[in-house]
């Protein structure tokens, strides 16, 4: 399933962030990220859900991908 949201946070050196969704800001990583999408601060997005980058940790944004406007 397909989640939308807007891009609320980014650290450019760290490449992680984290996307605003619908109820819940959810952490992300450009590794996850399409290949050809390039995380910007305000940028809107679609994306799923996938597990967590380690124990103890909330779920992550996969296969995030820009949304034209």
């Amino acid at each position: 399933m397909r989640y939308d949201g807007v891009i609320v946070r980014y650290d450019e050196r760290k490449q992680w962030g984290f996307i605003q969704g619908s109820s819940v800001d959810i952490f992300f990583h450009k590794a996850n990220c399409a290949k050809d999408f390039q995380p910007t601060l305000g940028a809107s997005v679609t994306y799923e859900i996938g597990k967590p980058f380690s124990l103890g940790k909330p779920q992550q944004a996969v296969d995030v991908r820009g949304v034209e406007s």
